[in-house]
């Protein structure tokens, strides 16, 4: 997992947020997660990369849980 990746991931999570925030929600998570795992492996910079990923937080849509 790199910066560049985790932007794209955001970007896209943000592109599908207008039209399946249902999916966007889904992608939000999963990157929450992998982000989370990367950590745990040792990610040299977690502070930075934790900071990036809640950054999704920003993206305006419906975050639903069943």
């Amino acid at each position: 997992m790199t910066k560049f990746d985790v932007e794209e991931r955001i970007t896209k999570i943000a592109a599908n947020a207008i039209g399946d925030w249902e999916f966007a929600h889904s992608m939000e998570d999963d990157l929450m997660r992998d982000a989370l795992q990367a950590i745990a492996m040792g990610y040299p910079e977690p502070d930075k990369l934790a900071a990036l990923v809640l950054t999704t937080a920003d993206i305006d849509f419906p975050r639903v849980c069943a």
